[in-house]
């Protein structure tokens, strides 16, 4: 009886074991790949030229026209934020206006602070589906030609 309790008491915990703590430190660095993994990943998907230029060719299929933004960049998840932003009439259209001044004919809409909503995932496989679009102090250009009696959208 009293070598079973010697036993007992000459016992490691389990907790002190050299396999548990060998464990600990490939658990720590499977971790800490992960989280550099996730790090890379994000910059990755979130850098503002990448965003910009994301947001410009989803905005030009959407719109049909073409688009000038100055900056975007990613808030939160689902949010990309877009300072000046600007919507100019697609080259078909254009064709048909040619004796217009230039400037008149090509702005349709300009915006200085726009929010767009979208699907997160989207932006990793760079088909970017927007939800929603929020314009704050937005400007849109028309103007109707009285002689040949057409605007500027069509």
């Amino acid at each position: 009886m009293s070598s079973r309790i010697n036993h007992f008491k000459t016992r490691r915990p389990w907790r002190f074991s050299p396999h548990h703590w060998r464990r600990r430190k490939i658990a720590a660095s499977i971790l800490l790949l992960l989280l550099i993994s996730i790090t890379l990943i994000w910059n990755y998907a979130s850098g503002q030229e990448r965003i910009r230029l994301q947001t410009i060719k989803s905005l030009e299929i959407l719109t049909g026209g073409r688009v000038e933004i100055d900056q975007a960049w990613l808030e939160l998840l689902r949010e990309i934020r877009i300072k000046k932003m600007r919507i100019y009439l697609p080259a078909n259209i254009k064709n048909n206006l040619q004796d217009i001044p230039q400037r008149q004919q090509d702005l349709v809409l300009s915006a200085e602070d726009v929010i767009i909503k979208h699907d997160p995932l989207s932006l990793l496989t760079r088909q970017l589906q927007i939800k929603q679009i929020i314009a704050q102090s937005p400007e849109l250009h028309i103007w109707y030609d009285h002689d040949r009696k057409i605007t500027n959208i069509q």
